[in-house]
């Protein structure tokens, strides 16, 4: 079963991921926005998450979901607030004494989200690090978590 939460925003990405791999036993989901903080939109099981979609418009890509704070390019109408944004952002295996990474593998699902989303970056979140990836598989990973935040978002 997956189970949805509130929506969480963080104005820095590496505290905000750091702080939700840390007070979870579930995988997240959520957004890099254009203006580089994070939002984390779906909390799933220990080992599946649901991603919402994206939509399209002037050329660039946005999120619908119930935020808070204003973000940079945010779009407000009667349908909700949508926000731009520039990479989704998923964690695997938030247990980190198990003997895998969380960047060993990908699943199908993984695959064909970016196969749909193929113009905007992906990353997932593991244990041992950060990796981006597109419909094909493992673009790059980095094993430092700050590396990645400081230097790839």
């Amino acid at each position: 079963m997956i189970f949805f939460s509130s929506v969480t925003e963080y104005d820095n990405i590496c505290e905000g991921l750091s702080k939700e791999f840390a007070s979870n036993s579930v995988e997240f989901f959520g957004y890099i926005t254009e203006d580089n903080r994070l939002i984390v939109s779906n909390k799933g099981t220990f080992s599946k998450v649901e991603s919402k979609a994206l939509q399209f418009f002037n050329g660039k890509w946005y999120a619908r979901v119930s935020v808070s704070k204003t973000y940079q390019g945010q779009i407000n109408n009667r349908f909700g607030s949508f926000v731009p944004v520039k990479a989704t952002i998923h964690s695997h295996n938030p247990q980190c004494e198990m003997p895998v990474t969380g960047l060993d593998e990908m699943s199908e699902e993984d695959l064909l989200f970016a196969k749909k989303y193929n113009s905007i970056k992906h990353y997932i979140y593991g244990c041992g690090g950060i990796a981006e990836f597109n419909s094909e598989g493992f673009v790059k990973v980095e094993v430092s978590k700050f590396t990645i935040c400081h230097k790839w978002m």
